[in-house]
């Protein structure tokens, strides 16, 4: 009793030392975080307005960041330059039409209200680096001249690249969280290096009609929803490698050179047109992913048969996806040939039960004795049926050549039949695995 009375003891003892610790460390936290000074818009208006610097850090500014409330000397001109790090926007910022003389900064900035740099020009380095955009954000028909870098933003709204211009400068948009709809179409990734890796499209994003110039990198990127690159361009290459996508991936009338991607990763969910098959299947071996080849080709010719009205090509289709799989699928062949040895085998035992010994099987009674003659009957049928389907010699028959002889001469045209297609699965099987093994 002495010693749970004392060990109850310490743990109260332990727990409450535990919660004062707790209270120290929030109180060390409050007092360490430094209260965001409070500025009117106006203010950053002003400086705009006089051509001046713009340096500010961990403010929360209170109002509209509206340029059309700024009286430039020179229509839509900026010539300042503006960091704003670490803040809060709470109110709206529209930037649509200006000329961005000098570098904009806005690093691990909280936006609250919508954003809009419509029809603007960045000719410098241009950075939105770990941001956070509450609302829509809009780039429509913006240029960037210099770097821009968007890495590590959040996006919890619509975001708007519409026919916006990437000039000089790498793209950076790596680790981007986008949480609704992104648009990117038209867009023009000009600069030597686009980066998309590790970034998360929570909703749907299109990349229709886009155009990259230089090397595109979305390793690692995660596609939640789908995912639209209909008339993509990739000029240079591109990497998708652990890339996934968990909704349809739309990419009709695309045009890539050396578009790395993992076939795993967009397998049934891909929606696209033959000529682009055809691009994907030579772009996997020229890339020498022939897993990824034949896997890419197996599903083209899904494609193309289910999209086939019925008919002879159908039928072939068909005839080519069950002995084969296309010429891809070398397991498609022995399992073809075991159905057809064991079907062959039920034909040939069910003709002997009714044709020869049909009195004999009438009656017989069920004794083990007679189950185990069932038993042998059914795989000597089978045996029959596999050297028929192989070409074996009658020598190595385990019922003798002259009980094989018998049984020929009495499926004469059945196993005529049979002996056709095992030359026929031999023949595809031998061609298959050449295909395969070897590559060139």
């Amino acid at each position: 009793m002495y010693s749970i009375s004392k060990i109850a003891n310490s743990a109260k003892v332990i727990s409450i030392l535990f919660l004062w610790l707790s209270f120290l460390l929030i109180i060390v936290d409050s007092l360490g975080q430094e209260k965001l000074e409070e500025i009117q818009s106006a203010e950053i208006l002003a400086r705009i307005e006089n051509g001046e610097p713009v340096n500010y850090d961990r403010i929360i500014i209170e109002g509209n960041l509206d340029l059309r409330d700024a009286n430039l000397s020179t229509s839509d001109l900026v010539k300042s330059s503006i960091y704003i790090t670490n803040s809060e926007i709470r109110g709206n910022v529209n930037f649509d039409h200006a000329i961005m003389m000098k570098s904009i900064r806005f690093g691990k900035t909280k936006f609250g209200g919508s954003a809009s740099f419509n029809k603007s020009q960045f000719n410098e380095k241009t950075s939105f680096t770990e941001s956070l955009f509450n609302k829509s954000v809009s780039f429509e028909e913006a240029q960037f001249k210099g770097n821009a870098d968007f890495g590590k933003s959040k996006f919890h709204d619509y975001v708007n690249f519409l026919h916006t211009a990437f000039t000089i400068g790498p793209v950076d948009f790596e680790d981007c969280e986008f949480n609704s709809a992104s648009c990117f179409n038209y867009a023009e990734f000009n600069s030597s290096e686009s980066t998309f890796s590790g970034t998360r499209f929570g909703g749907p994003v299109s990349f229709w009609h886009a155009k990259f110039s230089g090397d595109a990198d979305f390793t690692g990127a995660f596609f939640k929803e789908s995912a639209n690159f209909n008339f993509i361009q990739f000029k240079a290459s591109s990497d998708f490698l652990g890339s996934r996508f968990m909704e349809d991936l739309y990419f009709n009338s695309a045009k890539f050179d050396k578009f790395r991607i993992s076939w795993d990763s967009i397998g049934n969910r891909l929606i696209t047109d033959g000529p682009t098959y055809i691009l994907l299947i030579k772009n996997f071996r020229e890339l020498e992913q022939f897993e990824d080849a034949d896997n890419c080709y197996f599903y083209y010719r899904e494609w193309k048969r289910n999209s086939r009205p019925l008919g002879l090509s159908k039928i072939f289709d068909y005839l080519a996806w069950l002995s084969c799989g296309y010429g891809v699928r070398w397991h498609y062949t022995i399992l073809l040939s075991i159905f057809a040895i064991i079907f062959f085998g039920i034909y040939y035992e069910s003709y002997d039960f009714i044709n020869i010994s049909s009195n004999h099987w009438l009656k017989i009674n069920k004794t083990n004795s007679k189950k185990y003659e069932i038993a042998q009957s059914f795989k000597a049928a089978i045996s029959f049926s596999a050297f028929i389907l192989l070409s074996l010699p009658p020598e190595w028959c385990p019922f003798g050549k002259e009980e094989y002889t018998r049984k020929v001469k009495l499926h004469l045209y059945c196993a005529t039949l049979e002996r056709i297609i095992g030359w026929g699965l031999m023949l595809m099987l031998i061609g298959t695995i050449s295909r395969l093994m070897v590559r060139y």
